[in-house]
């Protein structure tokens, strides 16, 4: 597993200085190989999952044949660093009976909500496609009273965001300082010597936000497995690591 580390610049006198994320987008319930070992000498403070680790869990159990590589891979992360896991397409939702078996390994699920963690405020905004995944040209669009309580909220907030293509839409301006996102695969095929993608899931031909840091306030992570039969080309599987630095 490849690992790409930024650094993002906190600004304000809301500065966590010092604390790093480890962001693990779209394991898509595939085998982590050597992600754990990784993680456990990379040693985040909090390790962030924005969606897509598991499949159906609005209606298939946690414990499925499918979905028990990506709950084994968020248990063991949870062994290293506070897990926060938010709700991708793929998941589709979480039913009660899941999000007990989550509580209970101690892994904080984030379904259009916030928890604090000193001077980090810490959410997830839930994927709007909350009913199988229709063939819809566009994404649906999710809830959008959340993002703005959410931006009201004290500390430095860190939004997990499924979709990178939600930030330009609903979140680019609001006050929320950084938002962790998957989804894009890194546009499948990367154009050598450039952060050019060929192709994302809702954004298109030659989509803007596929990989690494964006303004400062963005983090895409190329995502953790190949899911589709095309081979990715220049476009690693990762895990981002962000280090929160003072200006």
């Amino acid at each position: 597993m490849n690992i790409r580390r930024f650094n993002i610049v906190c600004r304000g006198t809301r500065i966590p200085a010092g604390i790093t994320v480890a962001v693990t987008a779209d394991l898509h319930f595939r085998d982590s190989g050597t992600a754990v070992e990784q993680l456990r000498e990379l040693r985040p403070d909090i390790i962030c999952a924005p969606g897509d680790i598991m499949q159906e869990t609005d209606q298939f159990s946690i414990h499925e044949c499918f979905n028990e590589k990506g709950f084994t891979f968020l248990t063991d992360c949870r062994k290293i660093a506070p897990v926060y896991y938010s709700i991708g397409n793929h998941e589709r939702g979480m039913t009660d009976k899941n999000r007990a078996i989550l509580a209970d390994a101690g892994i904080t699920l984030l379904d259009n909500t916030w928890v604090h963690n000193g001077s980090l405020t810490i959410g997830g905004l839930t994927s709007g496609y909350t009913s199988g995944i229709p063939k819809q040209r566009n994404t649906p669009p999710p809830d959008v009273s959340f993002v703005r309580k959410f931006a009201m909220q004290d500390g430095f907030r860190i939004l997990l965001c499924h979709h990178p293509e939600y930030w330009p839409a609903y979140i680019r301006e609001t006050d929320i300082e950084l938002t962790l996102s998957g989804h894009a695969h890194g546009g499948q095929w990367q154009i050598p010597f450039t952060n050019q993608g060929i192709f994302a899931p809702g954004q298109h031909l030659f989509p803007k936000y596929t990989s690494g840091v964006y303004k400062n306030r963005l983090a895409v992570s190329r995502g953790m497995a190949n899911t589709v039969c095309i081979p990715r080309f220049f476009n690693p599987r990762e895990i981002l690591l962000l280090k929160l630095v003072a200006e």
